[in-house]
């Protein structure tokens, strides 16, 4: 499997070094943990998580998601669902003037969280933030996404999110990128699983799991796309 994706990130990287106008796509979505046995074996990515009703938790639900891809390609074996609660509860615990998505990094590498259930803990060794321009995108993919999904933030502006969230036919899932607008009123930022990458013409863009269930973008299943340039932070990370 993995000279496989090597591969395909070589050609990759090729592609993205000249920006071709070309269509092309990678994604750790319905990858199977072990190739040779595509039926049997576990899938890296588990369903969509959901946090919705849980208060805008959507920071923790996007950390324990690609911890638990990277664990299960580590060791080729199911791997039992993180407890983001007790993430929550460790990162609160920091200082509160400090980014919520570096409180959690700080976590995961100092003590780890927990799997529901058990005090077992899950550990980073090193996590690194990522410039999000156009030409970093090659080197985070070079230097992280082969490895396993990553973590992106970026900045949501009114209610174009929630309009791009509305179901979508299998048709125009994978045409459909969303497209951040400051000009649309209120703004946020939210947190995702970055689980994979592609060029559509000319322009790089990242693919993500979203936290907000499977039924979102009804046929994407909890997936979205959005442009290189409109992520706000991207984050690579190892395990221990």
């Amino acid at each position: 499997m993995m000279m496989t994706i090597m591969t395909l990130f070589a050609g990759f990287t090729m592609v993205l070094d000249r920006y071709g106008a070309v269509r092309i796509r990678f994604t750790w979505r319905n990858r199977s943990v072990n190739k040779s046995t595509p039926k049997t074996s576990q899938k890296v990515l588990a369903d969509c998580k959901d946090q919705r009703g849980h208060g805008g938790k959507y920071t923790y639900f996007s950390f324990c998601t690609p911890l638990e891809a990277h664990q299960r390609l580590k060791v080729d074996q199911p791997c039992a669902e993180l407890s983001w609660e007790d993430l929550e509860n460790k990162s609160r615990a920091l200082y509160k003037e400090i980014y919520s998505v570096l409180r959690c990094q700080t976590v995961l590498k100092d003590t780890g969280v927990c799997y529901k259930d058990s005090e077992e803990t899950l550990k980073i060794k090193d996590y690194e933030e990522i410039n999000t321009s156009v030409a970093d995108v090659s080197r985070a993919v070079k230097n992280y996404m082969k490895d396993g999904p990553m973590i992106g933030v970026f900045e949501v502006f009114g209610s174009i999110f929630d309009h791009y969230g509305k179901p979508k036919d299998k048709s125009n899932f994978f045409d459909d990128i969303y497209v951040v607008n400051p000009h649309q009123g209120g703004r946020w930022t939210h947190t995702v699983t970055i689980t994979g990458f592609g060029v559509q013409g000319k322009y790089p863009f990242w693919e993500f799991q979203n936290s907000y269930g499977p039924l979102w973008r009804g046929a994407a299943r909890g997936f979205g796309q959005i442009y290189a340039v409109h992520l706000y932070r991207l984050y690579g990370f190892t395990l221990v």
